[in-house]
């Protein structure tokens, strides 16, 4: 039996309008090697005719009931043949050179997981570039931490440098040893990443001049929909992954850039919401303002 380099597998949910190009970035890219697993997570549009219409014998299509993207993805993880893992969600694009540059990568420095510098687009395709954009200002932020500090430890625990799914390209060895994603719905990336990160230290790599992935932000993203979620989520992941840092001199150091990370993290859906919103009040109204109150104190003082 013939066994692929790569596995590459898509999650799918709704994205009838973007799947499409999100296929075809994997079909054209520039190294062929690889196996393509296409879960569709029940959607409910037109998403399953756009895949059908793609004719590849590399493509594996599955369907089932909605399940979420964590238990889509895990689904693929234990599907996947290859000796390396790579996964797009079905409304972003990879670069046609990401998987080359990435299997070359991987291999030449004898890496487990890696993720590049990633670009931001819109629903039609275009880059974001306007810098009062609040994914520009999340995404600028982490950039700016990483090239002040070197340190990927440091850059994560003040929020997920790799962005999203898309950008992460692992060993398969990787499911063995970190084992599957967690049940969150809004952060699973980010707790993976954490915990491949915890474990893998200096193999795990951010290629920081190679942008392979687009990203595209648009409304019906998961977490465009819940800001309290996507809070709630991130808080819990990083109270759950410190202690897997903390492991020598640096230890107040990075709890302090944790505690600030929950800050800046509401700091900013704050002032991205009007003041007289149902979903501010609703925020305001959870114990997780409350925390975030108490740690503004403690910084400011």
């Amino acid at each position: 039996m013939n066994v692929p380099k790569v596995s590459v597998i898509m999650p799918a949910y709704n994205h009838e309008r973007y799947v499409g190009e999100a296929i075809e970035s994997v079909l054209n890219q520039s190294f062929t090697d690889f196996e393509f697993i296409i879960i569709n997570d029940g959607s409910t549009d037109d998403t399953d005719n756009v895949i059908r219409s793609y004719n590849d014998n590399r493509i594996y299509y599955y369907s089932q009931e909605n399940k979420d993207a964590f238990n889509t993805i895990n689904r693929g993880l234990l599907i996947a043949k290859g000796k390396y893992i790579s996964i797009i969600n079905s409304d972003d694009v990879y670069h046609e050179e990401r998987l080359s540059s990435l299997v070359k990568t991987i291999e030449e420095y004898d890496a487990c997981f890696l993720i590049t510098n990633t670009c931001l687009i819109d629903e039609a395709s275009v880059p974001i570039n306007d810098p009062s954009h609040l994914s520009c200002i999340w995404l600028k932020r982490l950039l700016s931490i990483y090239k002040e500090t070197k340190s990927l430890e440091l850059t994560y625990l003040s929020g997920n440098l790799g962005v999203t799914t898309s950008n992460y390209f692992f060993a398969s060895d990787v499911i063995k040893e970190v084992g599957i994603f967690s049940s969150y719905r809004y952060s699973h990336d980010y707790d993976y990443a954490l915990r491949a990160l915890a474990k893998y230290r200096d193999k795990f790599m951010f290629l920081e001049e190679k942008i392979h992935l687009n990203y595209r932000v648009h409304v019906e993203n998961t977490i465009s929909k819940s800001s309290v979620g996507v809070i709630n989520d991130g808080f819990n992941i990083l109270l759950n992954n410190l202690p897997n840092f903390i492991s020598n001199g640096e230890d107040q150091a990075k709890i302090k850039i944790a505690g600030k990370s929950f800050i800046e993290m509401y700091d900013v859906l704050i002032n991205t919401i009007d003041a007289k919103s149902i979903e501010l009040e609703a925020i305001k109204s959870t114990w997780l303002y409350k925390i975030y109150n108490k740690l503004r104190n403690t910084f400011n003082n």
